[in-house]
């Protein structure tokens, strides 16, 4: 992921991105996998990725294109509104736009929908 920010500095992110990223942290340190000042080094450099980052905001077309997402896709709500608010970003028009995700059933998703999925799955 760092190889794809240094390659494209120009991201947009849907709305919630930071709370989404701030989750994991919060539970691997509530469960004792994290420490406090590695938890603390985490949410500085989420702090700094978002200073860098754009987003798509909370609007009745993106909870619209969420809605479309699920009739259409295997995803859960939060997958639905990242798919979404890409889909708003580049105005349905998602053919060679990069769709950067990890998880499997959203990056399917965006496949489907035509977004170029990065990174590029291992074989």
């Amino acid at each position: 992921m760092r190889e794809l920010l240094e390659q494209d500095g120009n991201v947009m992110v849907w709305w919630a991105t930071r709370a989404e990223c701030t989750q994991p942290l919060c539970r691997r340190y509530q469960e004792g996998s994290l420490t406090e000042e590695e938890k603390r080094q985490a949410q500085a450099r989420l702090e700094a990725l978002a200073g860098r980052w754009s987003e798509v905001q909370p609007s009745d077309e993106v909870r619209a294109l969420a809605e479309q997402c699920l009739a259409r896709h295997a995803l859960k709500t939060a997958d639905a509104l990242q798919l979404s608010a890409a889909l708003l970003w580049c105005e349905n028009e998602p053919d060679g736009r990069a769709f950067v995700c990890s998880n499997g059933a959203l990056r399917t998703a965006a496949n489907d929908e035509g977004f170029q999925v990065l990174p590029p799955e291992e074989t």
